[in-house]
């Protein structure tokens, strides 16, 4: 007991938010170099260590004290030390997101909590990186509609394999949702597919949810799929009539007149980022989803 006394006290709070909030802080930077280059079509840039980070404007080499999260975007005042480029805001508001879902992992599940503190820092590595690995596609998927292998084909059977050392989820409901959430998916695809003659979800949709089903149970599946189109029927359908309403005007050296207007059920969407919403709401909130929906179902 004594010697597990330190690790103790490491993980527990205030100290444990303070680590929690830096570890974020920490792998939200390195999200940022994820999605900028796990998202290319050219495999020979999507290195993560190399070339080291630099600025992609005048690709000088960006100094260790400017690379600190969050903070060397406010110092530098948003822009490259070097050619005074803006700097995109997304890389401190992924920075800011990486330490708030740090902060929410840590009071969700490791804070007040009564396991071993070892079993609680593993739990904590754990699930954090099963949200940032999420958040990282979702993010991808806006910039490039793609939902890269490079990241869903190794992060199944690890965060499969890392759910065996936790045991949360029993073996059998991980493997049915790991293939349940794959199958329905690719069913769906190839279905609308063979329906319209037109693609519908791609092939990425169903290896995300694979790696929900094989990490969270095929409980979770209900609930992402459900959340997942609510969310995006509640951002998706108002922006598409918006732009709809107010169509870009043709430039005025166009040679082409404009497209004629596109009906709403052609215009893609990436159904990924939603899928990533409803996926993490049912993570953190999983208790009282299945609280709110046995109370639904006992309704006379």
């Amino acid at each position: 007991m004594e010697e597990a006394r330190p690790l103790e006290l490491l993980i527990s709070p205030p100290l444990g938010y303070l680590l929690a909030a830096v570890w974020g802080a920490l792998w939200g930077s390195f999200a940022n170099v994820a999605i900028h280059r796990l998202g290319r079509e050219d495999a020979s840039l999507r290195s993560l260590v190399h070339p080291p980070s630099h600025c992609p404007k005048c690709l000088t080499p960006i100094r260790a004290r400017d690379n600190v999260p969050i903070l060397g975007f406010l110092l530098l005042g948003g822009r490259c030390r070097a050619c005074r480029a803006p700097i995109p805001i997304r890389y401190p508001l992924v920075e800011l997101l990486g330490v708030l879902l740090a902060l929410a992992v840590y009071h969700e599940f490791v804070a007040g909590r009564t396991a071993p503190a070892p079993l609680a820092l593993c739990r904590f590595f754990v699930d954090f990186g099963f949200v940032l690995t999420l958040v990282v596609l979702a993010a991808i998927d806006l910039d490039t509609m793609l939902l890269p292998e490079a990241i869903t084909i190794p992060a199944i059977p690890a965060f499969f394999l890392a759910g065996r050392v936790l045991h949360e989820v029993p073996l059998v409901d991980a493997a049915i949702g790991a293939v349940v959430g794959f199958g329905a998916l690719k069913a769906l695809q190839l279905g609308y597919a063979a329906a319209t003659g037109r693609e519908g979800l791609g092939g990425g949709d169903a290896m995300l949810l694979a790696l929900v089903g094989g990490f969270l149970g095929w409980r979770a599946l209900p609930f992402t799929l459900g959340l997942g189109a609510t969310f995006g029927t509640l951002v998706s359908v108002p922006l598409l009539l918006w732009q709809r309403r107010h169509p870009r005007p043709p430039a005025p050296d166009a040679a082409e007149p404009a497209a004629a207007e596109v009906p709403l059920r052609h215009v893609e969407i990436p159904f990924g980022p939603f899928l990533v919403a409803g996926a993490l709401t049912y993570f953190f909130l999983a208790p009282l989803l299945h609280n709110w929906l046995l109370a639904w179902a006992e309704r006379p």
